[in-house]
């Protein structure tokens, strides 16, 4: 089943699907949250916490104070509004980059194709992520520490996966250059 998967993704990695991902992933970086943050969210006076690499339970539990009732609120739409949508836009984009790449540079078909799921799994942990964040959001003003370093950890891990997998795109991107330049 994974083969499957990554050789469909490796199908999908045209031109067209990936043109219409990078339009999807700038309007939500450039109108939907910002506006959802804005008008609902908790404002930009504090840090959200998707936006942090790890917090500590205390840090958690004073940015959702901070937020007030309003923020918190306003942070909840914002994570069913948007934040459950964008892991796919950015996840798909960089599966469907790196499958590109792959089959570009050749590599379609190796062993090394599977490097095209990574992005799924930023994708779940940046879910899981907004799991825990909307369970904290509902719960306060309860706070629970395992609750907020689970949540920190699963936000640690997506912003890890994210990092690998943008420096496998510029590397892929990289390798393919060489090559074109050596058949010049």
């Amino acid at each position: 089943m994974i083969t499957r998967f990554s050789n469909w993704l490796i199908r999908q990695a045209i031109g067209l699907n990936i043109l219409i991902l990078i339009a999807l992933l700038v309007a939500f970086q450039q109108f939907l949250f910002p506006y959802l943050i804005t008008h609902f969210g908790p404002g930009t006076e504090h840090p959200i916490l998707d936006t942090l690499f790890g917090f500590s339970p205390d840090q958690a539990h004073f940015l959702l104070f901070k937020y007030g009732e309003a923020g918190r609120q306003g942070y909840i739409t914002t994570l069913l509004a948007g934040d459950i949508l964008f892991p796919f836009v950015y996840g798909g984009l960089l599966a469907l980059i790196n499958s590109w790449l792959l089959k570009m540079n050749g590599l379609g078909g190796s062993s090394l194709q599977k490097l095209n799921l990574l992005p799924l799994a930023a994708m779940l942990f940046d879910l899981l992520e907004n799991a825990g964040i909307l369970s904290m959001l509902r719960a306060f003003p309860e706070q629970s520490n395992a609750l907020a370093g689970y949540t920190s950890l699963m936000g640690m891990a997506k912003w890890v996966l994210l990092i690998i997998c943008i420096l496998l795109v510029i590397g892929l991107a990289i390798f393919g250059l060489i090559a074109f330049l050596k058949r010049k």
